[in-house]
């Protein structure tokens, strides 16, 4: 996403998800509560991302830059995902929807297209602890299987979400990021013991 186009798609999403919490706002007013966080925290996101965008006009080919720009619009998207199955929730408790589990699907995948996707920007801007200052490759090698495990995590959480019955997705969904997460701690783990060994042997 260029960075002249950051703040237009920002605006298209943060209208949307207004749009779509006064219209949550009339047909459940008792969650006003609700609605009003979902409009307040997309306004405060908006704002933030239409200033950074300004302070750093002269730096939008940076992948941090870029990064806080998807970062805005994947917000965004999850917020307007929420609500519209909140609305959603509420049609069809009043027969006018008749979507069924997808109601409760819906979520769960776009948070795997979202884990997805932070999968493959996280690893450009990290460091990991486990390399040396001076093994550029080593870094690369982490940076490059962070991403993998987490695109592959994100898609298999949306897959689960979109094919298997809810009553498994849950748990499983769960258990696909727990695992993710826990294989990138033990091969920063591994990569530490072996820069270790590496640096007593030197000396």
């Amino acid at each position: 996403m260029t960075g002249n186009r950051t703040p237009l798609v920002m605006t298209l999403i943060a209208l949307l998800v207004v749009a779509l919490g006064f219209v949550g706002w009339v047909l459940v007013p008792e969650r006003a509560l609700h609605w009003g966080a979902g409009i307040a925290t997309m306004i405060a996101v908006w704002l933030v991302l239409v200033w950074s965008d300004r302070r750093d006009s002269g730096s939008r080919d940076t992948t941090e830059y870029r990064f806080r720009g998807v970062s805005g619009v994947l917000a965004g998207l999850l917020l307007a995902s929420s609500m519209s199955v909140a609305i959603l929730r509420a049609t069809e408790a009043t027969g006018g929807s008749s979507l069924g589990s997808w109601i409760d699907r819906l979520p769960g995948i776009v948070m795997g297209g979202v884990l997805a996707v932070m999968g493959n920007y996280v690893p450009k801007l990290l460091t990991p602890r486990g390399a040396p200052a001076g093994a550029p490759r080593t870094k690369q090698s982490m940076r490059r299987f962070t991403g993998w495990t987490f695109v592959l995590a994100g898609i298999g959480y949306a897959a689960v979400w979109a094919f298997l019955p809810v009553a498994v997705a849950d748990p499983l969904a769960t258990g696909l990021c727990a695992t993710a997460v826990a294989i990138v701690f033990l091969r920063v783990g591994w990569t530490t013991l072996a820069t270790g060994r590496d640096r007593r042997r030197e000396s």
